[in-house]
C-alpha cells in the first residue's frame, strides 16, 4: 500500500507582525473629519506607546492642521513642527507678520487692514469700514499707534521692534487667555528667535525681515534632515515635501481624501502650447492634441503623476510600519483613491467593534499581513474647540452684548541720541567687548601656544564682530610681554574660573596660582581704576583670598589687574 505523506511540520516562527495598517475614523458630518481622525490617531499612539520620536504624520495640506493639534494638546501628546512653512503658516506667526507688515510698508492699505483685523488690534470689519471712509477715533487711535510703531522700527532692531509690538498690544495677555494660548505663545517665542538670529546674522531693516519671511513661506518644504529636533521626545508633524530623504520607524498618514487640484494653465512642448482651462479656455486646449489626448487634459495627468510620486515618497519614509487614517467608505479622491485600490476597503474584514483584524493580501505579487483597526476614542469625532481657556468665563461673555473695543495708546518712544552720542556709545561697547574677549583669552591662554586658533575660538564664542577682534589682537601683542603676564605664566595654575561660595552668593575666580609656598588669587578687572573702585576691589579680593586660606590651610595673596584695550595695571593685596 501507498504509505501516508508524514504531516507538515509547524512552523516554529512568529507570525509576521503588519507593516501596513489601516485605521477607520468614523465621523458624522463632513467637517468633522479632522477631529474624528486626530482622535483615533492619538487613541492608537496612546495604545501603542513606546518612544514618541517614531512616529511621524505626514500631512498634504496644512490647513486643517490645527484640528490635530487641538486633540494632540488635548490628550498630552507632545509633538514637534519643524522650522519649515508649516510653522510660518501657524495663526500666531501670520498675526505677527500682517503687523509687521503694516509697519514695514506704510503706504500698503491691504496690510493696514491684515493688521487691524489681528488679535494684535482686534478690529472689527464694521469698525474698519468705518474708519477707512469716516475717520472715526477708534481707527484714528489704531493709525496713531502704527506710526509711533514705525518711528521705533527707524531705530530698533527686528527682534527688539517686536518686543515694543508685543508690549504695546498686550498680546501675551491675550494668549493668556485663549485655550490655544500655550500653542500660540510657543509659536511666538519661535518667531522672536528668528528675528534674534536674522538681526546677529544681517542686521537688516524691518522690511527686509518681512520680505524674507516671505520668501521662506513661498519656499517648498524640503529641508535638511538635521532640522528635525531628535532631542524631545515627541511625535514628529510634517509635510510630505519636508519628509523626503527622512525616515521614521511608523509613518501615519492622515487626510486622505485630499482631492487634487488640476493647474488652469500651463504650458505644453508639444504641440508648443498656452492652456488655459476652468472659466476661460484657450483653443489650443479645446481642440488641440498631444498624440491622442487633449491638451486641457494634461495638466490633470500632470497632478495624478504628481500625486502619485508623493504617494510613494510617503509610504516609503517608514521604515517599520506606515499607518493610513481614512473611513471605511471614503471618497475615491486623493491618497485615499489609492488606498481603496489596493486594499479594497469595501470589502475589508472590519471588525465589528473597537478591536484589530489582520488579513494577507497579495500586493505586488507578495503575500503582506494588513491589519485592520478601529480604536476606541476619547471624543465623538466632532469639534469641540473652546475660544477661551476658562471655559465659565467664555459662557459668561458669549451671553453678553458685543463691547466697543480699547485700542491701546501709542507707546511712548525714547528720544533719538545725537549722532556723536551714538558714535561715542558704539566706540565705549566695542572697547567694553573688546575687555570681555580679552579678560576671557587671558584665563585660557598658557603664554606659549600658538594664540590665533584660541582667539578665533573664543571670538565665535563672544559673538566678536572682526574690528573687536582685530583690537584685541592688537592688545596681545603688548600683553605678551606685560611683566604681571609673564608672572602669571611662570606660575602653576591650579584653577580657571574656580567657583567660590559665599554668604553673597557664588563667585568666580579668574584664576587660582601657585608660586613657591604660597597661593595666588588673580581678578581681572576692565576699565579705569579709580581710587574708589580699587578700595572696593582690594575688599572683594581679600574675602577671596582669606576663603582659599582657610580651605587650603595655606598663605594666599592676591592681585588686581587691571587689563584692557588700553589699561595695564597690577595692584597686589
Amino acid at each position: 500500500p501507498t504509505p501516508h505523506p508524514p504531516p507538515p511540520t509547524p512552523d516554529p516562527r512568529p507570525p509576521t507582525p503588519p507593516s501596513i495598517t489601516i485605521i477607520d475614523a468614523p465621523f458624522g458630518a463632513r467637517d468633522d473629519r479632522f477631529t474624528a481622525e486626530a482622535e483615533s490617531i492619538a487613541a492608537w499612539i496612546a495604545a501603542r506607546g513606546g518612544d514618541l520620536r517614531g512616529y511621524a504624520l505626514l500631512f498634504r495640506r496644512t490647513t486643517k492642521l490645527d484640528d490635530y493639534l487641538d486633540v494632540f494638546e488635548r490628550r498630552g501628546i507632545p509633538y514637534v513642527l519643524p522650522p519649515t512653512r508649516l510653522f510660518l503658516d501657524r495663526p500666531a506667526p501670520v498675526d505677527l507678520l500682517a503687523v509687521l507688515r503694516a509697519i514695514a510698508f506704510p503706504f500698503d492699505r491691504g496690510a493696514e487692514v491684515s493688521a487691524a483685523r489681528t488679535p494684535y488690534f482686534a478690529l472689527t470689519d464694521a469698525e474698519i469700514a468705518r474708519g477707512v471712509l469716516e475717520g472715526d477715533d477708534t481707527y484714528r487711535t489704531f493709525l496713531e499707534t502704527l506710526d509711533s510703531l514705525r518711528a521705533a522700527a527707524q531705530h530698533l532692531t527686528v527682534a527688539q521692534l517686536i518686543d515694543l509690538v508685543i508690549r504695546t498690544c498686550g498680546i501675551e495677555q491675550v494668549y493668556a487667555a485663549a485655550a490655544d494660548g500655550t500653542r500660540a505663545m510657543r509659536h511666538l517665542e519661535h518667531v522672536r528667535a528668528i528675528a534674534f538670529a536674522y538681526d546677529q546674522r544681517i542686521g537688516g531693516s524691518v522690511r527686509q525681515f518681512v520680505d524674507e519671511i516671505s520668501r521662506r513661506r513661498g519656499d517648498p518644504d524640503e529641508m535638511e534632515p538635521s532640522l528635525i529636533d531628535e532631542a524631545g521626545d515627541a511625535v514628529r508633524l510634517l509635510t510630505v515635501h519636508a519628509a523626503k530623504g527622512l525616515e521614521f520607524d511608523t509613518v501615519i498618514l492622515p487626510d486622505l481624501e485630499f482631492p487634487l487640484k488640476s493647474a488652469e494653465i500651463f504650458l505644453v512642448d508639444e504641440p508648443r502650447s498656452l492652456v488655459l482651462r476652468g472659466q476661460v479656455e484657450t483653443l489650443s486646449g479645446h481642440y488641440g492634441r498631444a498624440g491622442d489626448v487633449p491638451l486641457k487634459e494634461i495638466g490633470t495627468k500632470r497632478e495624478e503623476a504628481e500625486n502619485r510620486r508623493l504617494f510613494y515618497v510617503a509610504v516609503t519614509r517608514a521604515k517599520a510600519e506606515v499607518v493610513f487614517v481614512t473611513s471605511a467608505k471614503p471618497r475615491k479622491e486623493g491618497f485615499a483613491r489609492y488606498v481603496e485600490q489596493i486594499f479594497d476597503l469595501p470589502n475589508a474584514p472590519w471588525p465589528l467593534e473597537q478591536g484589530r483584524v489582520v488579513k494577507t493580501m497579495t500586493i505586488g505579487g507578495d503575500a503582506v499581513p494588513v491589519a485592520f483597526e478601529r480604536v476606541a476614542t476619547e471624543g465623538t469625532g466632532t469639534r469641540a474647540r473652546r475660544r477661551l481657556a476658562d471655559p465659565v468665563l467664555e459662557a459668561e461673555l458669549a451671553a453678553l452684548p458685543a463691547v466697543e473695543p480699547s485700542l491701546p495708546p501709542p507707546a511712548l518712544i525714547p528720544a533719538a541720541l545725537p549722532r556723536g552720542e551714538v558714535l561715542m556709545r558704539r566706540a565705549s561697547s566695542q572697547k567694553r567687548g573688546a575687555g570681555i574677549l580679552l579678560h576671557r583669552v587671558l584665563e585660557l591662554w598658557d603664554g606659549r601656544s600658538p594664540i590665533e586658533p584660541l582667539l578665533a575660538l573664543l571670538a565665535v564664542e563672544q559673538g566678536a564682530d572682526g574690528a573687536t577682534t582685530a583690537l584685541v589682537r592688537k592688545r596681545l601683542a603688548t600683553v605678551a610681554r606685560s611683566k604681571t603676564f609673564l608672572r602669571i605664566a611662570r606660575a602653576e595654575t591650579l584653577g580657571r574660573e574656580l567657583p567660590l561660595l559665599t554668604p553673597d552668593g557664588e563667585r568666580r575666580i579668574d584664576r587660582y596660582l601657585r608660586e613657591g609656598e604660597t597661593d595666588l588669587v588673580v581678578d581681572y578687572k576692565s576699565g579705569q581704576p579709580s581710587e574708589a573702585r580699587i578700595a572696593a576691589d582690594r575688599e572683594q579680593v581679600g574675602q577671596y583670598c582669606q576663603a582659599m586660606s582657610a580651605i587650603t590651610g595655606r598663605p594666599c595673596a592676591g592681585l588686581l589687574w587691571y587689563i584692557d584695550a588700553d589699561v595695564d595695571r597690577s595692584i597686589e593685596t
